[in-house]
């Protein structure tokens, strides 16, 4: 199987399941009335981050050459945060399991970039307009932002 194909199917299951896993995080929260901040932006953190998976995952399927560039900055900064969270949170098994996954991502993305370099140059300023390329930007931005909150609560540093 391409690599390309493997990991658009790869990040097309992982982004199911965030989605899935953040709406069954927030069920019982909304149910019960005990919406918290931290559940709350872990939620949305979750929710969010399988809508780029989803996004990213259809560019590649599509083989545009954003999804190339946008997909190696997005492994990237998924495998500084394990490594950031290693370092200040402790260490886990489930951080180790992330940066696995982390280097598997990287590893298909490069193998399979020889499709994407091999299409014709275009503006970066075209990608713009592209729906897939805009929520992958903006839920990235967002997931990020949220998940340095989240983290900001979770060790108990005061914003204000």
């Amino acid at each position: 199987m391409e690599p390309i194909k493997t990991l658009a199917g790869i990040l097309r299951f992982f982004g199911w399941v965030s989605i899935v896993i953040g709406f069954l995080f927030f069920i019982p929260a909304v149910l019960t009335q005990t919406v918290s901040w931290l559940l709350s932006l872990s939620t949305a953190q979750r929710i969010i981050s399988g809508l780029v998976f989803l996004s990213l995952a259809q560019g590649l399927s599509k083989k545009e050459k954003w999804a190339f560039f946008i997909g190696f900055i997005v492994f990237s900064l998924f495998f500084l945060q394990s490594i950031l969270e290693i370092f200040f949170a402790g260490f886990s098994f489930a951080l180790v399991i992330s940066i696995g996954f982390d280097i598997l991502f990287f590893f298909l993305l490069i193998k399979g970039k020889q499709q994407f370099i091999e299409q014709p140059k275009e503006i970066i300023s075209q990608w713009f307009r592209k729906p897939y390329f805009i929520i992958v930007v903006v839920g990235t931005i967002i997931s990020y932002i949220i998940s340095g909150v989240a983290f900001g609560l979770l060790e108990g540093v005061t914003i204000f």
